[in-house]
């Protein structure tokens, strides 16, 4: 299954259409901006629908046309703009078939708009690596293989891009370079909600590139893609990432277990029935809390009524790995926490509310040889 939605629309230059007027009118009288974010937070969300879908792809198309006609009056030339262009700005006039509508584009717009579906989807399935569609992948449309007057097409997408934390402020890229003709990749970051934009260019063939000075324990969302002279790929899939903790030290307290000689930190946070939340507690026997070296008890009620033991196992010697074992007597909604304060590495293990706790065997949980931010 292919998604492909449309470029951006242009209001601006389409007001002596009456149609245009009243679905303007309509719409609240939106800014090119309002409109252009309304589309890509909906490419963002239909992306990771697709990118948990490995039958669905999705086809971006926002800016071609920027990019492919410029505004040239305001001395921005075709190519000045790389996908997914300026969001303050309309798709060009000149893309546009104006005597329709506001969304329609023109022969040439049109052109555009399927040549990139094509090279983005079709010629991949079809094994036309140039996208002109008759399968000999050298790019002037005759099937004969040989060279010929097609001066080239937009590069392949770059695949498989992944995002690795490597401490509290850096992350680790990595995607494979999928097309032999890009003169650079353009890598493009979110946090929430927010659009994606730029941070940065690398040259054609870079494979890595590492991401720094980011926020600890924070997420963010990367893309990839890839450009030449007749403009830019479809984009990679989107890469989700947390960044670690800053490095710390564990102070055991009433909430709070430090175990493996205060390595690790472990805290709960239990929801009832009602929605109602709370902090689990540590056990206490005798004034003495119900913690080891390697494990320890939560309540979440009352003392007298335990809910969660918790272990942290040294593992490293059988696997490289420290274990989260842990088993809970209830069915109230848990979420429950391990921090490595060396690394800054969290792991988050839940219950819901109503379910019969299963036993957590994690038997790769850390890593004993983590880098260190």
């Amino acid at each position: 299954m292919v998604l492909s939605l449309y470029d951006y629309v242009n209001f601006t230059a389409t007001q002596g259409g009456l149609e245009c007027q009243q679905a303007w009118a309509v719409l609240g009288e939106p800014t090119p901006r309002q409109i252009n974010q309304a589309l890509s937070e909906q490419q963002a969300a239909l992306a990771v629908f697709a990118d948990a879908r490995p039958r669905v792809t999705l086809v971006d198309h926002r800016g071609l046309m920027q990019f492919a006609f410029g505004f040239p009056a305001e001395g921005i030339q075709p190519g000045d703009l790389v996908p997914p262009g300026d969001l303050d700005r309309p798709s060009p006039a000149a893309s546009m078939f104006l005597g329709v509508d506001c969304i329609h584009l023109s022969e040439e717009g049109y052109r555009i708009l399927g040549r990139n579906l094509w090279q983005s989807y079709y010629a991949q399935r079809l094994g036309d690596g140039d996208g002109d569609g008759d399968g000999d992948g050298d790019g002037d449309g005759d099937g004969d293989g040989g060279g010929g007057g097609d001066p080239g097409t937009v590069p392949t997408a770059p695949t498989m891009l992944s995002a690795t934390p490597t401490s509290a402020t850096s992350v680790a890229l990595t995607w494979t370079d999928a097309s032999a003709d890009e003169s650079a990749f353009v890598v493009e970051r979110r946090v929430g909600q927010q659009a994606f934009g730029e941070i940065a260019r690398r040259p054609a063939g870079t494979r890595t590139w590492t991401d720094q000075g980011l926020e600890p324990a924070t997420t963010y969302e990367y893309r990839v893609f890839a450009i030449n002279a007749q403009g830019a790929s479809a984009r990679s899939n989107l890469a989700s990432v947390t960044t670690l903790l800053s490095p710390s030290t564990c102070t055991a307290d009433e909430s709070t277990l430090c175990l493996r000689d205060g390595r690790f930190e472990v805290r709960a946070r239990w929801t009832d029935f009602e929605m109602r939340t709370g902090d689990a507690r540590v056990v206490t026997l005798d004034d003495r809390r119900a913690e080891s070296s390697d494990s320890g008890l939560f309540y979440f009620f009352s003392n007298d009524n335990w809910e969660q033991q918790v272990k942290v196992l040294d593992g490293c010697g059988v696997n490289g790995q420290f274990w989260v074992f842990s088993a809970a007597t209830t069915n109230v909604g848990f979420e429950l926490v391990v921090v490595d304060t060396v690394t800054g590495r969290r792991i988050i293990y839940e219950n819901p509310p109503g379910v019969a706790a299963p036993a957590i065997t994690d038997t790769a949980a850390f890593p004993c040889s983590s880098p260190q931010p």
